[in-house]
């Protein structure tokens, strides 16, 4: 089983029991009878439910039960190894980690996609989302080792509220000229990494921005390019 970077203080065996001893956050490690009653009995009743935040599943591989409902002030949803759906049943959901080896498929229509404020995905493939428009509260858009199967959506000045960028080691194709950081105002830091020849370009508009950080590094910079981006950093 792959190895999450992410602390857990609450780990639910795979033998179904419960040892129960955080405050703050689950996680449901594959072999882990999600339905059994057991796991939430200490939350069936009072104010401990609304203290769980972050809920993660590893090796999972099926649809929330509606039971998790109790966990009413989720925030970040945590997948790894894991096919989950219904995470719409966590009305404060604004943040999705994801690591997936073997990819992803997210039905781009999917009620949680207008939720969600944060996306960060490690060594997965995205496949169904082939447009940012359903993701309209989108704010943080970290990609590392991964890509969108159906290449890296153009539209993605439709984020009005887009705040970072980092795509360390995409792994797909991009031509960062489609990035018009003059638009949205919002965007602060965009940060690009890459040694092969699969990414092109600089954002558009780096002079007229409201960049606080910008790091561009791939092999296919032109010179013109690499000038823009030292003006940028004399200027900071």
């Amino acid at each position: 089983m792959k190895t999450t970077i992410f602390i857990i203080t609450l780990l639910l065996s795979i033998n179904s029991y419960a040892q129960i001893d955080t405050i703050s956050e689950l996680e449901f490690i594959e072999g882990c009878n999600i339905a059994n009653e057991k796991l939430y009995s200490k939350y069936a009743n009072g104010n401990d439910a609304d203290s769980i935040t972050s809920i993660s599943f590893v090796g999972f591989n099926d649809t929330i039960p509606d039971k998790l409902k109790i966990f009413k002030n989720v925030r970040k949803i945590i997948l790894v190894d894991s096919q989950i759906n219904n995470l719409y049943i966590f009305p404060l959901l604004e943040s999705v980690y994801l690591d997936i080896e073997e990819g992803v498929i997210i039905n781009e229509n999917d009620n949680w996609l207008k939720m969600v404020k944060g996306i960060k995905v490690h060594k997965c493939e995205i496949r169904g989302v082939t447009s940012f428009k359903n993701i309209p509260h989108l704010e943080e858009l970290v990609m590392t080792y991964s890509k969108f199967e159906k290449g890296f959506p153009s539209d993605i000045n439709s984020l009005k509220n887009i705040k970072r960028i980092k795509l360390g080691v995409y792994t797909g194709e991009v031509n960062l000229n489609l990035i018009d950081v003059t638009k949205p105002s919002s965007i602060q830091e965009v940060e690009v990494v890459s040694w092969t020849g699969n990414i092109t370009g600089i954002p558009y508009g780096v002079k007229n921005s409201n960049l606080q950080r910008l790091s561009i590094q791939h092999p296919l910079l032109t010179q013109e390019e690499k000038n823009i981006l030292r003006e940028f950093e004399h200027n900071k």
